[in-house]
């Protein structure tokens, strides 16, 4: 196993501050824009709004309130956010939460482009899914990150079963996990590699599903769009802009922090460094997002425009 370094990484929590504070101002914009000046896209704006608040939400519980160091190889870490500093077990508290929005955030942006599909087909008359599949998908997404958060409590030590579990297994890093304050250990076993396996496999399917509904929705527009006005088909090809500005960083956010799994399960060197740059890439998901929309999606780009000349 590579050396494990219990020091704080310095560069890591200035740049949780850094991209917190930003983010948080780029997404109150956002979530402005949404909604007082995209009423065009009429109820898919509600879809957005939410995928929106998920992702500030997301965006400042790793940045401010957890900010997570992690100790790879070991599937392990600490946190030094705001909620270690008033919780005795913090670091746990954070990383279910965690869990739970990032499930949270998958789902939503997949029933994003559902409804949009959903919308046009109802147009075309075609591909239109039954009443019971749109219930299970919104009851599969509203239960999913419930399942994946219980699943992560599940595979959960008490803190004497994480001292057993390191005097049995890493008894040369004791003295050093007791210069911890607050940590979490997840035991390397079926259990937690099953449930690593699960979120990359629900992850690779959503994603899979959202670029298939891309597809059938450009179908679906070539199709309809001389039946439609004009005004009408800029508000959807504005929509589905929207969705694959979200899709594309979403995808080249979420992909180093997925190689991860790979790191803990065959201890790669510098593991420990892949693992907070990792997550850092990951902290910056929603800025990234955000500048995507600003450039690529329209009422974004006027209402930065407007800005600009003011």
């Amino acid at each position: 196993m590579s050396e494990i370094d219990f020091s704080t990484p310095h560069w890591l929590i200035t740049f949780y501050h850094c991209i917190g504070c930003i983010s948080l101002v780029f997404n109150i914009f956002g979530a402005y824009i949404i909604i007082f000046h995209c009423k065009t896209l009429d109820s898919f704006r509600y879809f957005l709004l939410a995928f929106q608040i998920c992702c500030t939400a997301t965006e400042f519980h790793v940045t401010i309130l957890m900010q997570p160091v992690p100790l790879f190889p070991m599937l392990a870490g600490f946190c030094m956010g705001l909620i270690n500093k008033f919780l005795k077990n913090g670091t746990f508290v954070s990383t279910l939460i965690l869990m739970i929005l990032i499930i949270s955030h998958i789902n939503i942006l997949f029933l994003c482009f559902y409804k949009k599909h959903q919308s046009l087909a109802n147009i075309s008359s075609k591909h239109i899914a039954p009443i019971f599949f749109t219930g299970f998908l919104f009851s599969q997404a509203a239960s999913a990150p419930f399942i994946g958060g219980f699943w992560f409590y599940s595979m959960s030590m008490s803190n004497e079963e994480q001292w057993s579990y390191l005097a049995k297994n890493y008894p040369s890093q004791i003295e050093n996990f007791r210069n911890l304050t607050d940590f979490l250990i997840i035991s390397k076993n079926i259990k937690s590699v099953i449930f690593m396996i699960y979120l990359l496999l629900g992850g690779f399917i959503i994603v899979s599903l959202s670029i298939f509904f891309i597809i059938d929705i450009f179908y679906i527009m070539s199709d309809v769009k001389t039946k439609m006005a004009r005004s009408t088909l800029k508000k959807h090809e504005d929509a589905v802009r929207s969705l694959q500005v979200q899709l594309t960083t979403s995808v080249i956010c979420i992909i180093p922090p997925s190689l991860i799994v790979f790191v803990v399960l065959f201890e790669f060197e510098k593991s420990q460094l892949f693992a907070e740059m990792s997550i850092a890439w990951y902290g910056a998901h929603t800025l990234s997002n955000m500048l995507g929309m600003y450039i690529f999606f329209p009422p974004y780009t006027k209402f930065f425009k407007k800005v600009l000349k003011k």
